[in-house]
Protein backbone atom coordinates (compact mmCIF):
# COMPACT_ATOMS: atom_id res chain seq x y z
CA UNK A 1 0.00 0.00 0.00
CA UNK A 2 1.69 3.31 -1.33
CA UNK A 3 1.41 6.13 1.43
CA UNK A 4 -0.74 9.07 0.49
CA UNK A 5 -1.01 12.51 1.70
CA UNK A 6 -3.25 15.29 0.99
CA UNK A 7 -1.47 18.54 -0.45
CA UNK A 8 -2.73 22.41 -1.86
CA UNK A 9 -0.67 24.97 -3.33
CA UNK A 10 0.80 27.87 -1.60
CA UNK A 11 -1.57 30.95 -1.38
CA UNK A 12 -0.57 32.56 -4.87
CA UNK A 13 0.76 29.53 -6.66
CA UNK A 14 -0.29 27.18 -9.32
CA UNK A 15 1.37 23.50 -8.92
CA UNK A 16 2.01 21.30 -11.40
CA UNK A 17 1.40 17.07 -11.17
CA UNK A 18 3.87 14.48 -12.40
CA UNK A 19 0.74 14.07 -14.89
CA UNK A 20 1.10 18.41 -15.78
CA UNK A 21 -2.09 18.63 -14.59
CA UNK A 22 -3.19 21.82 -11.88
CA UNK A 23 -2.99 20.22 -8.57
CA UNK A 24 -6.50 21.48 -7.09
CA UNK A 25 -6.33 24.89 -5.70
CA UNK A 26 -8.37 23.44 -2.19
CA UNK A 27 -6.36 20.06 -2.12
CA UNK A 28 -6.28 16.74 -3.18
CA UNK A 29 -4.83 13.76 -1.94
CA UNK A 30 -1.46 12.59 -3.65
CA UNK A 31 0.79 9.62 -3.44
CA UNK A 32 3.71 10.58 -1.94
CA UNK A 33 6.73 10.21 -3.65
CA UNK A 34 10.04 11.92 -4.29
CA UNK A 35 8.54 14.85 -6.46
CA UNK A 36 6.11 16.10 -3.58
CA UNK A 37 8.43 15.78 -0.94
CA UNK A 38 10.71 18.07 -3.09
CA UNK A 39 7.71 20.61 -3.39
CA UNK A 40 6.91 20.22 0.40
CA UNK A 41 11.05 21.15 1.08
CA UNK A 42 10.72 24.43 -1.41
CA UNK A 43 7.45 25.15 0.33
CA UNK A 44 5.46 25.36 -2.81
CA UNK A 45 2.89 23.18 -1.40
CA UNK A 46 1.12 22.86 2.06
CA UNK A 47 0.63 19.59 4.03
CA UNK A 48 -3.82 19.07 4.79
CA UNK A 49 -4.38 16.85 7.87
CA UNK A 50 -7.64 16.44 5.67
CA UNK A 51 -9.70 17.93 2.77
CA UNK A 52 -11.90 20.42 3.58
CA UNK A 53 -15.33 20.34 3.41
CA UNK A 54 -17.19 21.61 -0.27
CA UNK A 55 -20.48 23.43 0.37
CA UNK A 56 -23.14 21.48 -2.33
CA UNK A 57 -24.48 24.30 -4.87
CA UNK A 58 -28.02 23.12 -3.15
CA UNK A 59 -27.06 24.70 -0.07
CA UNK A 60 -26.09 28.06 -1.44
CA UNK A 61 -29.51 28.55 -3.57
CA UNK A 62 -32.07 30.10 -1.39
CA UNK A 63 -35.27 28.32 -1.99
CA UNK A 64 -38.20 29.76 -3.56
CA UNK A 65 -41.65 30.50 -0.86
CA UNK A 66 -43.90 28.22 -2.56
CA UNK A 67 -46.71 30.32 -0.90
CA UNK A 68 -46.13 33.87 -2.84
CA UNK A 69 -48.50 34.61 -5.51
CA UNK A 70 -47.26 36.36 -8.78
Amino acid sequence: MRKTIILKPKEGCQVRKPDASALAKDGEEVIYNAYWARRIKDGDVIVLKSLPKVKSEKAKQPVANSSEES
